[in-house]
């Protein structure tokens, strides 16, 4: 069991699972108790062993600056953009004891996209960078739409404009059908989150919150429809695998064409007497010599599925 944790695929640590495992009940709900599992059935063993692990007491905690020290530090240094601000601040901070600055790294880089929005105020960007834009490695092929979604919201809260969710995210018409649309309709799910957070701090711009919780319920069940459609499939393809392992070697199986062999010269110890003149003929010699019939091994591919 892993996660990604922004740079690579990590194991998951007994906290990690517990606080994912949580969310299968919630505590004084309708939902108070849930079913945890994992995709893989080898993971189980693994899962059970991190659910009663003892938690393990904190080693040190993270610490975001607020945006009045941000504030203050601008003073100081007049006419720096917020993302080199943030470079200074990091440069300048000391913490002492268990405490240590939270990785600036998303914060600096969308700071950085909002540059050229001179009406902004540093507020407001701030406020930007500390929104939940999905995470977006540099090469990926959703790197630039991310720049947009970052400009588009930035230029709308500096207009005073009101931005309509249609001009960030729409749903498609078809449930996704292969792995590559499922994850184009997880990064739609992940930019109608981002409208909703920023809906809260910015009510005046982004207006269409029933509509953007309406579309978020939408795309949750497409997701999960699709999911379930797409395991299937590969479940599906899994097992006509490995009934094409079980049954391809089979000697039983007849040839595609067994006239056209049947034609050919005989090369085996049977005379010419003794050589079978049609289809069945053959089969029924092969029968008695092997002593099974033509579909036993289908049978026995079907009963080893069941298994």
């Amino acid at each position: 069991m892993e996660k990604f944790d922004g740079q690579n695929q990590v194991a998951l640590t007994a906290s990690h699972t517990k606080q994912i495992a949580g969310r299968a009940g919630r505590f004084a709900s309708e939902y108070e108790s849930g079913l945890v599992t994992t995709v893989d059935s080898s993971d189980l063993p693994f899962l059970r062993q991190q659910l009663k692990a003892p938690l393990k007491d904190l080693e040190s905690a993270g610490i975001l600056p607020t945006i009045e020290q941000i504030e203050q530090f601008a003073v100081s240094l007049p006419g720096r953009p917020l993302h080199v601000l943030l470079i200074l601040f990091e440069y300048a901070t000391r913490l002492e004891g268990n405490y240590n600055l939270c990785n600036l790294v998303e914060q600096k880089r969308i700071a950085e996209k909002l540059k050229d929005i001179t009406a902004l105020s540093l507020r407001d960007r701030y406020t930007l960078t500390m929104a939940p834009f999905p995470y977006v490695p540099k090469k990926s092929s959703f790197n630039e739409t991310l720049i947009d979604l970052v400009e588009l919201a930035g230029s709308a809260i500096a207009e005073r404009r009101e931005l309509l969710i249609s001009e960030i995210v729409s749903l498609p018409e078809k449930l996704p059908d292969t792995p590559v649309k499922l994850k184009d309709l997880e990064f739609a799910h992940k930019k109608i989150i981002l409208y909703l957070w920023l809906s809260f701090r910015f009510p005046h711009t982004f207006t269409e919150t029933t509509l953007a919780t309406q579309l978020k319920h939408q795309a949750e069940s497409m997701i999960n429809t699709s999911l379930e459609r797409l395991q299937f499939t590969l479940r599906k393809k899994q097992k006509m695998a490995s009934f094409a392992d079980l049954v391809a070697p089979n000697p039983l199986a007849p040839p595609k064409n067994m006239e056209e062999i049947l034609s050919s010269p005989v090369k085996d110890d049977l005379s010419s007497s003794q050589a079978p003149e049609s289809v069945e003929e053959t089969v029924t010699i092969l029968q008695k010599g092997i002593g099974l019939g033509l579909d036993d091994p289908l049978r026995h591919a079907q009963d080893s599925e069941r298994y």
